[in-house]
């Protein structure tokens, strides 16, 4: 019954893209892996992640040129990366930061099924890559979940040290934020379209 139920819940919950709004492909000279749609910029890394639960997630993460903070951004329930990718390039500029944004399994061309346990398994390869590959810092890692991507960001909030983490409901326009004794967060968010705004300073609050 329990499998029913979830299967149920997840038809409910996850609506991705058909067909997907990207490509991956891998260029011949150097062998990187790049989005079709979009030319190759050389702040930005196409990756692909393995889960704990068997799956390859499709992300990207984006430099900003001396940044310490990232984001860690987890989309809506009917994105992928490839309609995402504008903003994650836009969010990186504006905000300062590093940026890295990623499908949910079945997603884009990620692998698999998107279900619950998938979101926390997807996200959980995301903050590793961070920690493993880019060597952030677990107090620089930013998280923001938006729609059914809150899911995922509160459960890694719950076990990782991330300097703060936020996420909101677009159809309510809610907002909950966590926020570290050294971190001051702001974020805006519109009805229609997300628009994030993150001042941090390191006073004491």
């Amino acid at each position: 019954m329990g499998g029913v139920t979830s299967s149920m819940a997840a038809k409910l919950a996850f609506f991705p893209p058909n067909p997907p709004f990207y490509k991956v492909v891998s260029e011949k000279s150097s062998g990187l892996l790049l989005l079709d749609r979009f030319p190759h910029r050389e702040n930005v890394d196409v990756l692909r992640l393995p889960t704990r639960r068997g799956n390859k997630i499709v992300a990207v993460y984006v430099r900003y040129p001396m940044a310490t903070r990232t984001l860690l951004y987890s989309h809506g329930n009917a994105a992928d990366i490839g309609q995402m990718y504008d903003l994650f390039i836009d969010l990186s500029i504006h905000l300062k930061l590093n940026l890295i944004g990623y499908d949910y399994s079945g997603y884009g061309r990620s692998s698999g099924k998107p279900s619950e346990q998938n979101t926390y398994a997807d996200i959980e390869a995301a903050y590793k890559c961070l920690e493993e590959t880019y060597n952030t810092k677990q107090e620089d890692i930013i998280l923001y979940g938006q729609s059914v991507g809150s899911g995922p960001t509160v459960y890694l909030a719950a076990a990782a040290a991330a300097a703060a983490t936020a996420t909101a409901t677009t159809t309510t326009t809610t907002i909950r934020i966590i926020i570290t004794t050294t971190t001051i967060i702001r974020i805006i968010i519109t009805t229609t379209t997300i628009i994030i705004i993150i001042i941090i300073t390191t006073t004491t609050i």
